[in-house]
């Protein structure tokens, strides 16, 4: 490795890794699990430095849950697995105006800067931070949901059961329930570039702004900033951190889905027969992937039976009654046109918008071309477990916790149970890990 080189007095960094000959090493999780359906569930957190490259993953498991009521034998249930990378400028708290973790994550590499406002002094057991610690777990989370699992405008948090962010009841099986809102006033959302505040951008402040940002260009900086230590490091800073959001966003590397139907099975402590659902995952991914900068690789779980909107009572369909209801919509330059009202007390959700509701609601018929609806002949039964108490007048799209709970035959203790282990084969500098460590990354080690 070249020879440390002084930047400023007050810092001093080794020699670029770039150069760096590179090895390989293999870290692995292995976990046990116990989260209701719905529950975005972590189920490991990796470090990552810049310049390591993923090579594959591996991931052996056996889920299955506790004993389901008899009813739901023929209820699809689907099991899914995730694995995002979050960097350091992903976490909450990246904007210079929040200053909050991900800013002080920034902050600690260019500076030193501890992270002790950050420090979970309590701890937080369902995300596996111990006290003392600072949850990184619940920050990568955070923003993955709200990257992945949420409408815009939505939280990580506007959905949770036991502390856990929930995704949407209809999940992958999109319809026209999807974008239900309440009845909107569209209003115009352009907005001016007024740069200066003044209402108007002329010449002057455009020349301005260049002529700064060649200053910045070809000025030579006596410290260090974040994309200087990031390639100090061995990665490759691509883009500065300025307050874009989309620049800021978790990265989904894989993902693993599948269904399936519950089976008989015996209640070992009562040798009684039950009904459950279970999958044996024995998987194996080749993943090429460079990190350019410190984060995290964050897998989650994430199983959902199959969940009807409980207090939907017919089609929409059937309510398709104007011009504009079959005109299509992208014949139609009015952001309202593929929407329809529906008045208050009347359609499908005349149950949920009565009339002391005091607002009218709207679908997408973009929605209802393209994914369809559900259709039942018969009232729902309250709490068999297929039919959600949804949509209500303040949740539009997430179970409650009864609805995640109603599956099982014991809606008190019923739980997916999981457990197994996860393995990450990484190309790494030859600094981070011994010499000696052998290079192979075969997925057959199992």
């Amino acid at each position: 490795m070249a020879s440390p080189r002084v930047i400023n007095p007050q810092v001093q960094v080794p020699g670029s890794r770039q150069g760096e000959g590179r090895v390989g090493r293999r870290p692995e999780t292995h976990f046990e699990l116990r989260f209701l359906p719905y529950q975005i569930q972590p189920m490991c957190l990796f470090p990552v430095l810049p310049g390591e490259t993923l090579m594959n993953c591996n991931l052996q498991t056996q889920m299955w849950s506790d004993p389901l009521k008899p009813i739901l034998k023929n209820q699809v249930w689907h099991a899914e697995f995730y694995l995002y990378y979050c960097k350091f400028r992903d976490l909450p708290g990246w904007e210079a105006s929040a200053d909050g973790l991900g800013k002080d994550l920034i902050d600690m590499i260019e500076s030193g800067e501890a992270l002790t406002p950050n420090v979970n002094v309590s701890g937080s057991p369902v995300y596996g931070c111990p006290p003392g610690g600072v949850d990184y777990v619940q920050s990568c989370l955070s923003r993955v949901v709200e990257s992945y699992w949420r409408e815009e405008g939505e939280t990580s948090g506007s959905a949770s059961v036991g502390g856990v962010p929930i995704a949407a009841a209809s999940g992958s099986r999109r319809d026209v329930m999807d974008k239900l809102t309440a009845a909107v006033n569209y209003q115009d959302r352009r907005q001016a570039l007024d740069w200066d505040g003044s209402g108007t951008i002329t010449v002057d402040d455009i020349e301005m702004a260049y002529r700064e940002w060649i200053g910045q260009k070809d000025g030579a900086e006596l410290d260090m900033d974040f994309e200087d230590w990031v390639r100090a490091a061995g990665g490759k800073a691509v883009v500065k951190h300025e307050d874009r959001e989309e620049l800021h966003l978790p990265e989904e590397l894989l993902g693993v889905r599948e269904f399936t139907y519950p089976t008989n099975t015996v209640e070992p402590t009562t040798g009684t027969p039950s009904s459950a659902v279970g999958w044996r995952w024995k998987k194996g991914q080749r993943k090429m992937f460079r990190f350019e900068e410190w984060g995290w690789l964050l897998g989650v779980f994430c199983v959902r039976p199959k969940l009807l909107t409980g207090n939907q009572s017919g089609l929409f369909a059937d309510m398709m009654q104007t011009r504009d209801h079959w005109f299509p919509p992208n014949m139609d330059p009015r952001s309202w046109q593929p929407h329809m009202n529906v008045t208050k007390n009347t359609g499908p959700l005349s149950t949920v918008f009565t009339t002391a509701v005091a607002t009218d609601y709207m679908v997408n018929l973009r929605d209802l071309l393209r994914y369809g609806e559900q259709f039942t002949n018969f009232a729902p039964t309250a709490g068999d477990g297929m039919f959600a108490t949804l949509p209500t007048v303040t949740q539009l799209h997430y179970p409650s916790t009864a609805d995640v709970s109603a599956p099982f035959a014991d809606i008190a203790t019923g739980r997916i149970r999981a457990s197994g282990v996860i393995q990450i084969g990484m190309k790494t500098h030859k600094s981070v890990v011994s010499s000696e460590e052998p290079e192979s990354l075969a997925l057959s080690k199992w």
